[in-house]
């Protein structure tokens, strides 16, 4: 019994690879190196992410997140995808103003 539940567990992670994508999502606003680094925690802490690079000129008031996410679908009651809405929803709350995102998938 116990040599069966293991195999069957195998096999379910090879059937649900990891996919790796990149997320980039640009801003403006003006924000401090506070809200930046609370941010970027934030963001750290959210599902599926491994890595947050938040990149900012503050002369200009513009920014880049970057996201790497390693995303796995589980089974048809959990998210298998990150939620890029999450970040949208975490600019406009310290009042930047979201514009464009974009991603791509990370080759291994």
């Amino acid at each position: 019994m116990f040599l069966m539940c293991t195999t069957f567990a195998q096999d379910k992670t090879q059937n649900n690879p990891v996919t790796s994508k990149i997320y980039y999502y640009t801003f403006s606003g003006n924000l401090s190196s506070s809200t930046l680094e609370s941010m970027q925690a934030e963001i750290l802490k959210m599902q599926f992410v491994t890595e947050a690079k938040i990149e900012y000129k503050a002369e200009k008031g513009i920014g880049r997140i970057r996201i790497l996410a390693d995303e796995q679908y589980i089974n048809q009651d959990s998210d298998f995808e990150f939620n890029i809405y999450n970040v949208k929803q975490l600019l406009i709350r310290n009042n930047a103003t979201p514009n464009e995102y974009k991603w791509e998938l990370r080759s291994k």
